[in-house]
């Protein structure tokens, strides 16, 4: 295994870094919130030799020796893990880690437990988990789209992008959630659309997109 500041040379393009020390000088946690879209792993890495204290969110694997193997590896590299279940313990204590002003890491594109809300591609649909909004407006604290893919020649691109701040919107709930999501979406969307090949999507997408992809990339989506 290679020690973190070997892994750390496989860094290309780095973009935004700023929003993250702005998040973490105003003492607050912070939402990182991606897609299984390239080498998301690294970002915990990346975080933590940045000073950053990261912890993952993961739904539970299939069994549960794998759930711990994943998060001892993700141990290795300072990251702590947050199993989601179906209690409110989970909840409990992702906000606390927040309130505490760890970078708490979490994936949109595999909703569960009903929390996904319809957000556009450019040719279809695609559902978006709505949780990461709801535990933002929880903690108060904000969220910042990040993405981790990888560059033609190995390395590896790290985007942040500026950070969004939820709100109770006069609206309700559901459009609070909906809003900010797509808000959310504006960010990941095009890094997900300009490297498809490194996109593993869990939501069906519609047929036009997958044709569009494999036209314009000779080339279908692949799991990362």
């Amino acid at each position: 295994m290679k020690r973190p500041e070997e892994i750390m040379e496989l860094l290309g393009y780095k973009e935004g870094f700023d929003h993250l020390q702005q998040a973490h000088q105003s003492g607050k946690g912070c939402l990182l919130v991606t897609g299984h879209l390239g080498f998301f792993e690294l970002g915990g890495l990346v975080m933590r030799e940045l000073g950053f204290p990261v912890t993952a969110l993961t739904l539970p694997e299939p069994t549960s020796e794998l759930t711990e193997w994943r998060a001892d590896f993700r141990g290795r590299w300072g990251v702590k893990t947050i199993v989601v279940g179906d209690d409110h313990f989970s909840v409990v204590q992702i906000v606390r880690a927040l309130n505490e002003g760890a970078f708490v890491a979490s994936l949109i594109d595999r909703p569960y437990d009903g929390t996904g809300t319809e957000v556009q591609l450019p040719h279809g649909k695609i559902f978006f988990s709505t949780a990461p909004v709801l535990i933002s407006l929880l903690a108060n604290c904000p969220i910042i789209p990040v993405g981790v893919t990888r560059q033609r020649d190995g390395r590896y691109r790290i985007e942040a992008h500026e950070a969004i701040h939820p709100c109770w919107l006069p609206e309700g709930r559901k459009e609070t959630l909906e809003y900010y999501t797509r808000q959310i979406a504006a960010s990941l969307v095009p890094m997900f659309t300009e490297e498809p090949e490194q996109w593993y999507h869990f939501s069906e997408l519609e047929c036009g997109l997958e044709k569009a992809v494999a036209s314009s990339h000779g080339r279908p989506i692949l799991p990362a």
